[in-house]
């Protein structure tokens, strides 16, 4: 004869699993997003100095990078560029700046994209503009912002939740022009060669 402790066992058991299956669902819930929300991040530090002129005797420290952050959430990348000197809030006559990231997505599907801030003195009163294209594609503006020394550009990229790493290097360039000579030509490079190379969470 079964006594009734032995027939409450196998329900005993079977609550106490149940309770400690709700338990991890919901601390699985509750920390879930904090996994998955997780911003990837990169870095590249770049030598100071290292600008190529090509032309004129002086480059402004605003196209010599010396460190860049890249950072990917949710679709949105977020790259935040550190030269040598403030930028400032317009350029003179005659001055063009830019700073371009080739973004390369490898998620089975090849997708490249150029994400790129730009002031010009002739067009938009030399303010900062900023803007991202798939590579032959059309050009689209994004947002961005100037900090100091850091220029900051958030794009949302086609691909970019899906892909499994990406490629990616920046490459600064300040021209000046004077009665249509150009007499200042300099260009920046992070890395100095080749692509950074960034695996995706």
């Amino acid at each position: 004869m079964r006594s009734p402790l032995s027939e409450k066992k196998p329900l005993i058991i079977g609550l106490a699993i149940a309770i400690i299956a709700i338990l991890i669902g919901t601390i699985a819930l509750l920390y879930h997003p904090y996994v998955t929300e997780a911003p990837t991040q990169s870095w590249i530090n770049d030598n100071e100095g290292d600008v190529e002129l090509f032309i004129g005797e002086k480059y402004p420290g605003i196209i010599d990078i010396t460190h860049v952050k890249l950072e990917v959430n949710e679709g949105v990348l977020k790259l935040t560029i550190t030269v040598k000197d403030s930028v400032p809030d317009h350029l003179n006559s005659g001055e063009y700046a830019q700073w371009m990231a080739t973004i390369i997505l490898q998620d089975g599907l090849f997708k490249a994209y150029e994400v790129y801030m730009e002031m010009n003195s002739t067009i938009n009163q030399g303010e900062l503009v900023g803007y991202f294209r798939e590579i032959g594609g059309k050009e689209e503006p994004c947002t961005v912002e100037r900090n100091g020394k850091s220029l900051i550009i958030f794009a949302s990229l086609d691909g970019l939740q899906n892909a499994r790493e990406i490629e990616w290097s920046i490459q600064t360039l300040f021209e000046k022009w004077s009665d249509h000579e150009l007499i200042t030509n300099g260009i920046d490079y992070a890395p100095n060669e080749g692509f950074q190379r960034t695996i995706l969470k």
